[in-house]
């Protein structure tokens, strides 16, 4: 079953980026190669940290380095569109707005409001959550180990890949990419993205009050919350997250890409985890307990 493709406009603004497709196909490649060797090679972070292989990058500017230009991208494509933007806007209102006979006022159908709200909405999500990655969480992590260069500058990589990915998605979608299904893919989507953030920030505030309380580098096993029934709850809630944006997108093909991505990269290092933790627990049930 093919994913639907957003609809892309032609004048000035999406012929000026580069197709996704592109980069979609490189983006594939990455995935196919990447998702079986990231079962045998753990990226030298956290606290599967067992060596350096480059240089030792300091957690707070690594997670910048690596998260930041996800919004970065993001926002400098749109305010450089932003012309455009607008004017794309007004060519929208002008072609789907309903004159009013009785009132001589203009009525704008559900399907160009819809747009709108999409449009800032998926951009707030996104961003938000790329700026809180980059600028705030490192602050609360209260990690003092080191990253290594190498995930940091592949990450960053990847990250500027999808930033520039998602803004194209959002910036070339049209009204009449909408339908009669797309309030629901609307809501159930900002619903999901909402509750999954949530479950995320609360999971990951669940560790770091974990490594706050440690004695010495021993870690403790979690156990609260989601943590019940996966040894990853945060990359669960990150990845229900991601597929919950894909749907609020109207199923956009970056964003169903975007998703993949994420579980071809956070799977493998889940499985890790679980590997982990099972060499600390004593007790048997740990084991009933899933990698994600």
């Amino acid at each position: 079953m093919m994913l639907p493709l957003i609809a892309i406009q032609p004048p000035d603004l999406c012929e000026a980026l580069t197709s996704p497709h592109w980069f979609a196909d490189k983006y594939i490649i990455m995935l196919i190669l990447s998702f079986p060797l990231l079962f045998f090679v753990s990226a030298p972070y956290g606290k599967l940290k067992q060596s350096t292989w480059t240089f030792d990058v300091d957690p707070r500017l690594g997670w910048f380095i690596m998260e930041a230009p996800a919004w970065i991208t993001y926002l400098a494509i749109t305010f450089t569109a932003l012309p455009q933007v607008l004017t794309r806007f007004q060519q929208s209102y002008e072609t789907y707005s309903i004159p009013d006979p009785s009132t001589g006022s203009t009525i704008l159908p559900p399907q160009l409001n819809l747009y709108m709200v999409v449009f800032f909405v998926s951009a707030i999500l996104y961003n938000g959550h790329y700026i809180y990655r980059s600028s705030i969480y490192p602050f609360l992590t209260h990690s003092s180990k080191s990253m290594d260069l190498v995930p940091v500058l592949c990450a960053s990589v990847f990250n500027f890949s999808n930033g520039l990915i998602q803004s194209y998605n959002i910036l070339c979608t049209q009204p009449k990419d909408l339908n009669s299904m797309s309030f629901l893919y609307f809501t159930f989507g900002l619903v999901g993205f909402m509750l999954a953030w949530f479950g995320c920030f609360y999971s990951d505030s669940y560790l770091i009050s974990l490594r706050q309380h440690r004695k010495g580098t021993q870690y403790v096993i979690p156990t609260a919350g989601l943590f019940q029934f996966t040894y990853s709850a945060n990359y669960l809630c990150e990845f229900i997250q991601w597929v919950c944006f894909a749907v609020l997108t109207q199923n956009s093909y970056s964003g169903w890409l975007f998703v993949f991505l994420t579980f071809s990269n956070l799977y493998p290092r889940a499985v890790k985890y679980r590997q982990f933790y099972l060499q600390m627990a004593k007790e048997k049930e740990s084991a009933s307990i899933q990698a994600i």
